[in-house]
């Protein structure tokens, strides 16, 4: 087998079968580090971080990156994902003030 194909293979079972099995445990605690910071999502919001952060750990483990917790990976993701998704929002509410005040 190929490097290629051995980290796709990886990638794919990753995939297959940690997906749901981690979504519970890695939303709440990217929830609570979230709320710890002064940062609520609703809850469609914080499953799209998490499946961004997913396809990022995907395209890590398909480079050939070693990932020692995939679960630790993803909420450290999932947490920033949540944060730069808060600081957009901020930003758009100020561009509206601004259009409206203006």
């Amino acid at each position: 087998m190929s490097p290629l194909s051995l980290r796709r293979y990886r990638a794919e079972r990753l995939l297959r079968h940690e997906f749901e099995a981690l979504q519970g445990r890695v939303l709440a605690a990217a929830a609570r580090r979230l709320r710890a910071s002064g940062v609520r999502l609703d809850g469609c919001d914080l499953e799209a971080c998490y499946a961004a952060a997913w396809q990022g750990l995907y395209m890590a483990v398909l480079d050939g990156q070693e990932i020692a917790s995939p679960a630790g990976w993803l909420v450290l993701v999932t947490f920033r994902r949540g944060i730069e998704e808060h600081r957009a929002r901020v930003r758009a509410d100020r561009s509206v003030e601004r259009v409206a005040a203006g």
